[in-house]
C-alpha cells in the first residue's frame, strides 16, 4: 500500500480495506494508531484500531497558542516549549 497525498474519510478507507481483505484473508488486520492533522493546524486526531479490528477517529486536544507566520501566512501552535 502507498499513500498518495491527501485522504478524506481515512476511517472509512481503512475500514473498507479491512472488511474487503477479511473476505479472502480472515486473519488480516491493522494494529496501532496514526496521529493525523487536517489542513487546519487545529484539526488533529488519532486513527485507532478498536477491539473489533476496525478504525475509529479519536479527537486530540490542541493546547497552546495558534500563531500565524507574518511572512508566509502558515499557522502553527506554540506551546511555550513544553
Amino acid at each position: 500500500m502507498e499513500w498518495g497525498g491527501k485522504t478524506y474519510d481515512m476511517v472509512g478507507v481503512i475500514n473498507m480495506i479491512t472488511t474487503t481483505m477479511n473476505k479472502t484473508y480472515p486473519d488480516f488486520c491493522f494494529n496501532g494508531k496514526l496521529l493525523a492533522q487536517g489542513e487546519d493546524i487545529e484539526d488533529r486526531w488519532e486513527l485507532i484500531i478498536n477491539d473489533e479490528g476496525l478504525a475509529e477517529k479519536k479527537e486530540v486536544a490542541v493546547t497552546g497558542d495558534k500563531i500565524e507566520c507574518p511572512h508566509c501566512g502558515e499557522g502553527f501552535i506554540y506551546d511555550g516549549g513544553n
